[in-house]
Parts: structure tokens; sequence; C-alpha cells
């Protein structure tokens, strides 16, 4: 009997030093959210001009959802009008749940009045306050990355410490541009502010224009992409250069200060363009591991074929990049050595 209690003693140890252990090196919450948090994404996109919207921009950020694990839908439509729109809206994010995170990036052209150019004529605008009553009806948290000029309307932020509105002259001069679609159309800024479902990224205040490269990616959305861990220049997963203090994680202002940075440095002088977002807190994480540190292979399990491949890593048998390179680093000092060798094995050992 001495012998079975010593034995069950032994076991509740072990158990103890292994919770001990992964609390140490696996970043809080990840276990949590990887079972209960569904992510998935929709990407639209006006029809490419090949000028200021193209598909290079369309398929990285299409790919570095899925590099994240998001299963992902792409939707351009030259005839798109907003019903259109708003019936792919409900199609492919219709059924989140209060606990499920739904990413939508939309690229277009947009107006100083804060209208949304959305199919090819350029004569069909959706209003910020349209496209935020169609995404109220998604149940949980939305995630809004939007590439066009002067979308900071959506969440009323200027280069201006004022926060004026339109003038009417400008207005006017809209409407002459565009035509008799927006005559009855009064400006639109700051629909997305003060409401907790929501985090919303601009790529330029609402007094802005959106760049790119001709025939290329759009700054913002490389910006986005790369600091959530996808190169658009590789067309590969790369780190999460935006997760600055490294525990797999990437906060809203993690993602903030990154892709600000980021763009202000591709603009040429007098051709700026300033990031700009609203999040009802800026430690909520809007882009995180779904994978625990250690499983390197992402066959959801910490194991001796996970200690295989670090081992192989530091003798540079094999090289391991991306995803799986941030997986090993178990100490989180930005490389794989003998110290994550020594780490997942003592874990394995645990288990």
């Amino acid at each position: 009997m001495m012998k079975n209690l010593k034995h069950c003693l032994i076991r509740v140890l072990s158990c103890v030093l292994s919770m001990v252990l992964v609390s140490l090196i696996v970043p809080s919450g990840i276990f949590a959210s990887a079972a209960t948090v569904r992510k998935r994404a929709l990407v639209i996109s006006a029809p490419y001009d090949y000028g200021a919207i193209s598909p290079a921009t369309v398929d990285g950020m299409y790919n570095m959802f899925v590099s994240q694990g998001i299963t992902t839908t792409k939707y351009v439509n030259n005839a798109a009008t907003n019903s259109s729109v708003f019936s792919k809206i409900n199609s492919v994010l219709g059924s989140a749940s209060s606990t499920d995170i739904s990413y939508i990036f939309i690229q277009c052209h947009g107006t100083s009045t804060g209208q949304l150019a959305i199919n090819g004529s350029g004569k069909t605008y959706m209003t910020l306050s349209a496209l935020k009553t169609q995404l109220d009806k998604i149940s949980g948290q939305k995630i809004i990355l939007l590439n066009s000029c002067y979308a900071g309307n959506a969440i009323s932020k200027s280069l201006n410490s004022a926060d004026d509105n339109v003038s009417y002259a400008q207005l006017m001069i809209n409407q002459f541009i565009y035509g008799d679609n927006e005559s009855q159309i009064v400006p639109n800024s700051g629909e997305f502010n003060g409401d907790t479902d929501y985090v919303i990224f601009c790529s330029s205040m609402k007094d802005e224009e959106s760049y790119s490269y001709t025939n290329s990616y759009a700054f913002a959305a490389y910006a986005w992409a790369l600091g959530a861990g996808y190169s658009m220049d590789y067309n590969a997963a790369t780190n999460l250069y935006a997760d600055k203090n490294k525990d797999q994680i990437i906060t809203v202002k993690e993602y903030y200060d990154y892709s600000k940075q980021k763009v202000l440095s591709m603009c040429s002088s007098g051709h700026e363009q300033t990031i700009c977002y609203y999040s009802f807190s800026d430690y909520y994480s809007i882009f995180y591991n779904d994978y625990p540190l250690g499983d390197i292979n992402q066959d959801r399990a910490i194991t001796a074929a996970d200690v295989m491949l670090v081992r192989q890593h530091v003798s540079e048998i094999i090289t391991l990049t991306g995803r799986q390179f941030q997986l090993a680093d178990m100490s989180g000092d930005g490389k794989v050595d003998a110290q994550d060798t020594l780490l997942i094995r003592r874990y394995v050992a645990l288990m």
C-alpha cells in the first residue's frame, strides 16, 4: 500500500511540475483561446485597376490570414452592390458566436466624405454607417482593416487636432466629381467609435490619401501582413514582426505601433500616410499563436518528434523558418539554440 501511495504522490508531483513549467514557457490564454475561439476572415476588394488596387494586395492579405490558421474567403466583384457585399458578409461570418473573432479586410477607393467605392464603375458607394449596420449583425469580436483613401473617417481620426466635418464646398466638389450618387450623402465620420465589439485599423487619417506601389501592394496592407507574420515580398510566413515583447501574441497597440512606423518609412516626402485605429483596449490580442510553444510540427502535442526537430535545427541538419521557428523559440529570445532544446526536452520528460 505504501508503494502505491508513493507512486500516486510521484504522479501528482509530476503533474504539478508540468503545469508550472507550462505556465512559465507558454503564453497565458493560448490553450483556452484555441479551444473556444473560432476565427474567420473575409477579404473584400473593389476590382483591380492596377494603379491603386492590385491583386498583390488582396492575395497578400488572404495569405496572411491563412498563415495564421484562419479560415479565409476572398470576394472581388466588378458588379458589386451594397446588397451583394452584405450578403457575402452574412454567408461567411453570419454563423459566428459570441466567443468568435471575425476579421474583415476591405480594399477600395474612398471619398473624403467617408464613402467606399465598392465596384469597378466607381458609381456604387457604401456608407460607413451602412457597413456598420450590417456588421452589427455578426456576433463576437470584429477586427476591421480598412485600406482606402480617407479611411480615418470610420473612426473620425484627423491629422488636425480639431475634428471638423467636411465643408459644404467639399461636398459640392465631390458631387461634381462623382455624380448624383453623392447628392444626398452627408459626411460619414466616427461610426465605429465607442463600440466594444470592434477593433478597427484605418490605412490613413480622414484627411489623407492612401498609397501603394504601382501594380503592387498597398503600403498599409504590406505593413499589416508583415506585422502579423507574412511577407508579401517573399510570399511566405515569417516572424511576427509586430510582436514587440516576443510572447507570440500581438496586441492592438503592438500592431498599431509597428504598422504606423512601417508605413511612414515607406512614404516619400510630401505623400505622408498615417495609420490610425480605434479599440476598446490597447491590450486586446488580435493575433496570437494557436499552437503552444514547443509544438513545432503543429500536431497540438509536444512530443519527442518536436525535440528531434529543434535538435536538427541546432545541429544545422534542417532550418526551421516562419511559424516553426517561432514555436521552437521556447525562451523567447529570438534564437533557436541549445537552451530551447533543453527547455523542450524537460517539458516532454515531465509529460
